[in-house]
């Protein structure tokens, strides 16, 4: 590496290292876009590596820092990385490979490990926890699962991290990560959802209680967030995402042909706290200073959040894959609490059709609709909007 080379902002991408480079870069040529920018940011590639170098040493080092060597296996126990393999790792590149090759050049020349090598980061921690737990719930206990040991037989990670992260312990996991990212969010009464549903062309629904959620002896189809039996009142933003819900757009569905899709709007009467996974943050650059444990948990989230959003079969059949979401909403609804120990009223997610925010909110039919007397103490979360109803045809 000729270490006298210069590097510019915009050829680094990582946020982190761009604004390093503008704190502390001058106006000069860039040595690999050979432009010079009109403001500072063109920094001494010897600078940006050393800031990089000590980001990178909060979790990497060189073997002979950790305990791994041993005599009788004749050499490191902690897995080992050149420097390429570090930077896939961390997930680093730029476009520019003549940057690229000289960036890895600084950091080549010794072997790399894990500084915590005995342990799971906390992102791949959640991950393999979430993985084992899906597993365990879906396979093994489903319904006493709270109650089992804290490894199972099969789960053999506990053998070579002290941090595994046992099925048993992964929803309160998942709680402290959701808390900590601080995704329970309050939304405030007169926010507007739609409902839909299908139906024949000459019955077009007139009453609410048609799209509320649907009474017990009628919760028959088993969703991602609710079993069989369990009503709960499924929404959307928008008509059209609320639409792509029930039907996928790319696929001919004989069952829809010549009927009708109908919406209503309904908005909530009071301010419900919900765990919002549809605007997780992205995760932090990897050299941003003491955002490590941020960036950990913003690198799970989002896959956990996509696992909860998977589209469903509407075939009346019990799914096993849906167990584990639904496990996970059960205890959302009853166990986990936001904020000072606010109760969680339902989970904002993003549609797996269009990416667009739906939610699930945990109201029975009586709680969608105005109490039925004076003996009636339901509390009404949500109501229809008069004036809302929308319908369309499909050929």
């Amino acid at each position: 590496m000729n270490s006298g080379k210069c590097v510019c902002a915009t050829c680094l991408e990582d946020q982190a290292l761009q604004d390093f480079a503008r704190e502390r870069g001058a106006v000069r040529q860039c040595d690999y876009c050979n432009r010079i920018p009109e403001t500072a940011g063109v920094v001494p590639l010897a600078d940006l590596t050393l800031f990089m170098r000590k980001a990178i040493a909060a979790e990497w080092c060189h073997p002979d820092e950790t305990n791994s060597f041993s005599s009788a296996a004749e050499g490191y126990m902690a897995p080992i990385f050149d420097a390429y393999e570090v930077f896939e790792e961390i997930g680093f590149e730029v476009a520019n490979p003549a940057l690229m090759e000289d960036i890895v050049a600084a950091f080549a020349g010794q072997p790399w490990c894990q500084r915590n090598w005995e342990m799971l980061s906390p992102s791949r921690r959640c991950m393999d926890g979430w993985g084992s737990f899906q597993y365990f719930v879906k396979h093994k206990r489903r319904y006493s699962f709270w109650y089992a040991q804290d490894f199972d037989d099969d789960d053999f990670a506990r053998f070579f991290y002290a941090n595994y992260l046992p099925p048993s312990k992964l929803l309160d996991e998942i709680a402290s990560v959701v808390n900590h990212a601080a995704l329970v969010k309050s939304v405030a009464a007169g926010t507007i959802v739609w409902r839909l549903r299908l139906h024949s062309r000459s019955k077009v629904p007139a009453v609410p209680e048609e799209f509320t959620s649907p009474p017990i002896d009628h919760a028959k189809q088993p969703n991602r967030m609710s079993p069989a039996g369990v009503p709960m009142f499924y929404g959307a933003d928008e008509f059209d995402t609320a639409l792509r819900e029930l039907v996928d757009p790319n696929q001919s569905d004989p069952d829809t042909n010549g009927k009708a899709f109908s919406g209503l709007q309904f908005r909530n009467m009071i301010p419900v706290n919900l765990l919002d996974l549809s605007s997780v943050p992205s995760p932090p650059s990897y050299f941003s200073p003491g955002d490590q444990f941020r960036r950990h948990l913003l690198i799970f989230l989002p896959k956990f959040a996509s696992d909860l959003a998977q589209p469903i079969t509407r075939d009346e059949r019990q799914h096993i894959e849906y167990v584990p979401t639904q496990v996970f909403t059960e205890f959302v609804r009853h166990i986990m609490k936001g904020p000072g120990g606010a109760p969680i009223h339902g989970i904002r997610y993003r549609s797996s059709r269009d990416g667009k925010p739906c939610c699930v909110i945990f109201a029975t039919q009586a709680e969608c609709l105005a109490p039925r007397g004076p003996f009636d103490f339901t509390t009404q979360i949500l109501e229809f909007v008069p004036g809302s109803l929308k319908t369309i045809e499909i050929p």
